[in-house]
């Protein structure tokens, strides 16, 4: 087995991969129904959506394997990313580059391979959507137009999950601040108004007249407060 070559953008390629926020997670229902599909179409015991990191390919939804990673040495998806256009292997008895890969020769025993690359719109290619057979075979054009579209369908889903995990993230920074900015004013006004209603001040009005000084002005920081951040969501989801 020769060794794998690496994209000629590997570093911003990982960067890239890092920034989706998707390795190790758990799995997802949109994804395992993309490589249930993909089995389907493609008429094959295994498929898999494979992400490839920096020594590992990674599998973020697999059918007919009992794996979530493999070395990235081993991985027919490491060389599905060196091109723009689906890889197909079928024989891979035949093929010099994956004969004595221990995939091959030992399990899942894969003779055959197709992978379409999972390319963002900045064209780095991340993974693959792959179908594998334990049998030499030929993937048929309609199959293989399937697999495109499937492969496109879980680069939306990406997106999509990548822009909710923001959103989440944006959320509970939002509703920390908001805690903390309400939380300040309002304890003044507690504080103080409770220290007039207990009747210790009746007795000293310049007293009570600084508490009351006191609680209008922590009154009016949290109108302003409760104005800004009113106004605010709709800046930071703009921002996203």
């Amino acid at each position: 087995m020769l060794s794998v070559p690496l994209p000629s953008n590997e570093k911003n390629r990982l960067t890239q991969l890092i920034w989706f926020q998707i390795l190790d997670t758990p799995p997802e229902e949109g994804f395992d129904r993309i490589a249930r599909m993909a089995a389907r179409v493609m008429d094959t015991p295994i498929s898999a959506v494979s992400l490839v990191d920096r020594d590992r390919q990674w599998f973020k939804s697999a059918c007919g394997l009992s794996i979530s990673e493999t070395g990235r040495d081993v991985s027919f998806c490491s060389y599905t990313i060196l091109q723009r256009t689906p890889m197909v292997v079928e024989d891979t008895l035949e093929d010099p580059r994956f004969k004595e890969n221990p995939l091959v020769i030992g399990a899942p025993h894969i003779r055959a391979y197709a992978g379409v690359p999972l390319i963002t719109e900045d064209g780095f290619a991340l993974g693959s959507l792959c179908a594998v057979d334990t049998r030499p075979r030929h993937f048929t054009d309609d199959q293989m137009e399937a697999l495109k579209d499937l492969a496109e369908t879980t680069m939306d889903l990406m997106r999509y999950r990548l822009l909710r995990t923001n959103m989440q993230q944006a959320t509970g920074m939002f509703s920390s601040q908001v805690s903390h900015e309400i939380r300040t004013p309002l304890n003044a006004i507690v504080g103080f108004s409770e220290a007039l209603c207990s009747g210790v001040y009746d007795a000293d009005p310049q007293r009570a007249r600084e508490y009351l000084d006191i609680i209008a002005r922590a009154g009016r920081d949290l109108d302003e407060t409760l104005g800004r951040l009113l106004d605010e969501p709709g800046d930071r989801a703009d921002k996203l």
